[in-house]
């Protein structure tokens, strides 16, 4: 399949991979959907073809695909419209399976009220949660990223309302 990628035979790829994920070879699927992503190796940018190889991926239990899948939802692209409410539902539920990409994307539509109202609440949680799997995972950079994103939440939500939070 990267072989046929590298000679630009688009199609034969898309097949090659996707025998491979119904195969069980969950990576394909996430190799396949950046290809229409990126626009990889002169592949047309597809973001309905990306979605649904995520989507593949991410039913055949690749873990932490969800996010990337929310994010080609919310975002939509050439031949697939955003869809924002399906996106939230699938962070939502990638979140809960441990998708900590998930959290993340959750953690920012809140922080940033971008569903029309901002609630840091939500997004202290989502970033909480966030960092410490992937502090569990060894991604000890992006945990302490996401340390300095929960001291920022912490001072816009005041003193009292934080220490209520981590009490809770």
């Amino acid at each position: 399949a990267r072989a046929l990628t590298a000679a630009q035979q688009h199609d034969k790829a898309r097949e090659a991979f996707e025998g491979s994920l119904r195969l069980g070879h969950q990576r394909a699927g996430l190799t396949l959907s950046h290809l229409f992503e990126n626009g990889l190796n002169g592949a047309p940018k597809r973001a309905d073809e990306a979605a649904r190889a995520f989507r593949a991926a991410y039913d055949a239990g690749y873990g932490g695909i969800g996010g990337r899948l929310g994010y080609v939802l919310w975002s939509g692209g050439p031949g697939l419209v955003a869809d924002r409410a399906a996106a939230m539902k699938l962070w939502e539920e990638a979140a809960e399976r441990g998708d900590s990409n998930s959290h993340r994307y959750l953690s920012q539509v809140h922080q940033f009220g971008s569903l029309g109202k901002t609630d840091f609440e939500r997004a202290l949680f989502h970033r909480a949660v966030a960092s410490f799997a992937t502090a569990s995972d060894g991604g000890a950079a992006t945990a302490l990223g996401d340390a300095a994103m929960r001291a920022n939440f912490a001072l816009q939500l005041g003193v009292s309302t934080t220490a209520r939070l981590w009490r809770e």
